[in-house]
């Protein structure tokens, strides 16, 4: 980031370009660009994900060579997809899970 600036000297002041490096202007080049997942590879996780929701280390080893994605990637969904599946049987019990006993407190919320 070249920032422009002037220096004193005893002649006379000129501006002068000074280059400085600011936090907030650091660019992200080493960065990897996300990329969506394909079709076929959604459906093959999804599949795995029906038969078992959690993964061995070898079979994790052989979903990432089956499907080209790193094993860390195959780990990562895996654990959004089960965060998908707790949110979605939340947003359908309701703020009160069944059974759940309603303290007075609550109680006076509710009515």
């Amino acid at each position: 980031v070249t920032v422009p600036s002037t220096t004193r000297s005893s002649a006379a002041s000129t501006p002068t370009t000074t280059t400085m490096s600011l936090p907030w202007a650091i660019s992200h080049e080493g960065k990897k660009k996300r990329q969506p997942y394909k079709k076929d590879q959604i459906s093959r996780l999804e599949y795995e994900y029906t038969v078992n929701q959690y993964l061995t280390n070898k079979r994790r080893a052989d979903l990432s060579a089956q499907l080209s994605l790193d094993e860390k990637q195959v780990k990562v969904w895996f654990q959004n997809r089960r965060m998908k599946d707790k949110k979605l049987k939340q947003r359908i019990s309701g703020p009160f899970p069944l059974g759940a006993p309603v303290t007075p407190c609550i109680e006076r919320l509710i009515n």
